[in-house]
């Protein structure tokens, strides 16, 4: 998206929630951070651990959904760091301890949890993902990009009360739902929407329908946002079948 259209976005949907809902920004920003290479016997836990930022926060940007996932070589994109810092290595803890650690250092956990909500949400669309929540060419995506064909229907992921709904140059008409105090989902790159502002609606009832134009213009941006901080929509939807 151009600068302009993501100001744009900025504006409008802080006027539109500011009164009841999380402000949102547009669906990129610049990502500030490091790339930190894994090397022999690092885990996700004493990498984060070591970088001081949450598990949860690099799981999610580097759709990571299980601790042991990561391998030697896997390069991670780590948050807010300004520079590549040494991670030791784990040892096995002594049989039955229920933790690792590595001489005085802190416990690590044997398996530490990354939160998942599969199923808290539904697929607002049937469709291969073609971008996913993380970092793109030195920008974060705030969302994920799912392929549908023109002017296919996109529904609620969940009930909840629409508190935007409109065009903006950039990204189409753009429907955002309120779905508790916490939760928000964003829906863009709309040819029409079909629901008005303040709006109730219940789960999988039609928002609107895709725009038409060329196939690899076809595609929904769809965000979930808790706190007004934007998560990984992979972490709420159920496995694509």
């Amino acid at each position: 998206m151009r600068p302009g259209c993501i100001t744009l976005l900025v504006c409008v949907l802080a006027c539109a929630a500011c009164h009841r809902g999380p402000v949102l920004p547009g669906s990129s920003s610049r990502a500030t951070g490091v790339y930190h290479t894994v090397k022999k016997g690092q885990t996700l836990w004493r990498i984060c651990h070591t970088y001081k930022v949450s598990m949860q926060d690099v799981a999610e940007l580097n759709n990571i959904t299980d601790h042991s996932q990561i391998r030697s070589g896997d390069r991670l994109f780590i948050p807010g760091a300004d520079r590549v810092l040494y991670v030791p290595s784990t040892a096995s803890a002594p049989s039955g301890s229920g933790s690792r650690q590595r001489g005085g250092g802190t416990p690590e956990p044997s398996a530490p949890v990354i939160e998942k909500n599969v199923g808290m949400f539904i697929w607002p669309l049937i469709g291969p993902v073609v971008k996913r929540f993380g970092i793109h060419g030195g920008l974060k995506h705030d969302g994920i990009d799912i392929k549908g064909r023109a002017h296919a229907d996109v529904r609620a992921s969940r009930s909840g009360t629409v508190i935007f709904a409109a065009w903006l140059e950039g990204y189409g008409n753009t429907v955002i739902v309120q779905h508790t105090t916490s939760y928000v989902t964003v829906y863009a790159n709309l040819g029409a929407s079909t629901v008005r502002q303040d709006q109730q609606v219940k789960q999988a009832q039609v928002l609107g329908r895709l725009a038409a134009g060329p196939a690899d213009a076809c595609y929904l941006h769809f965000q979930v946002r808790r706190d007004r901080k934007a998560r990984n929509p992979l972490f709420y939807l159920p496995k694509a079948r």
